[in-house]
């Protein structure tokens, strides 16, 4: 299964590798994610917006990284510039409700 790493601010602040008790607790969610993704992602980006956070989602071979870029300015840090590139040419998913608590945790 991949690492789940969420990044917010430029920073990693979860890892699934790191917190395994974590990591059991939204084991089916992570799951649930790793499905959709694989089906719907574009350039390995899906995004999408929940309780008005913007959120976009990165697919490698090893990890599903958890982007929360919502209040930042993407024009002037480059890893978000970088996102918001390649966020623009993705379809948005409105209802992702299986990430809701888990982004009202981290926002």
């Amino acid at each position: 299964m991949r690492d789940i790493l969420i990044c917010k601010n430029g920073e990693t602040i979860y890892s699934s590798n790191k917190d395994p008790d974590f990591n059991k607790l939204i084991g089916n969610i992570v799951k649930g994610i790793q499905n959709i993704v694989e089906s719907f992602f574009s350039d390995n980006f899906i995004k999408f917006t929940i309780n008005g956070y913007q959120t976009a989602l990165y697919v490698t071979d090893t990890n599903l990284e958890i982007y929360i870029i919502s209040n930042v300015d993407m024009g002037t840090d480059s890893i978000y510039k970088k996102i918001y590139e390649i966020y623009s040419k993705c379809t948005i998913l409105n209802d992702f409700d299986l990430l809701g608590p888990l982004l009202n945790e981290l926002c």
